[in-house]
């Protein structure tokens, strides 16, 4: 029984760009944006807590913040060091990674790199949205301290 020749690839394909690569790189986008998910669920929770004055809860979601920060530091490290393997530039931009993959690559790499895009647009604004939620806040406060005699003379 012969079998057939593997299909050509690309010239800018690299053959580790297949099989174990893609399914690790898959896997480290995934967790990445596991871990962003999270951080929208911790930034909409402080958001709620600025609202109601709950310090408590703002502590925590401070340190909630920190924490999931370091550990996609990490992740983002491991993503780094994979595309390297697999001979991609890492300093490719999400949106241009699919044009960078084997067009073979399982569909799995390819939903993996469209959720983490989507999860990164909508960790964007509402990142914006607390942006600006924290300057009333803070322009509240500082309105508040200079009503009382406090403020800069």
């Amino acid at each position: 029984m012969k079998l057939d020749p593997p299909l050509p690839l690309h010239p800018c394909v690299k053959p580790h760009q297949t099989g174990a690569g893609a399914s690790s790189l898959g896997a480290a986008l995934e967790r990445e944006t596991k871990l962003l998910g999270d951080l929208l669920q911790v930034l909409t929770k402080h958001r709620e807590a600025l609202a109601s004055d709950d310090l408590t809860t703002i502590d925590d979601t401070i340190f909630s913040v920190q924490r999931i920060l370091r550990t996609l530091a990490e992740a983002r490290k491991k993503r780094r060091t994979l595309l390297e393997i697999m001979g991609i530039d890492p300093e490719t931009p999400m949106d241009e990674l699919e044009g960078s993959l084997d067009p073979r690559v399982a569909q799995e790499l390819r939903e993996a790199v469209h959720a983490f895009r989507d999860i990164a647009l909508k960790l964007t604004k509402e990142l914006e949205i607390n942006r600006k939620v924290l300057n009333c806040a803070f322009e509240s406060g500082r309105t508040f301290i200079e009503a009382l005699g406090g403020g800069p003379d």
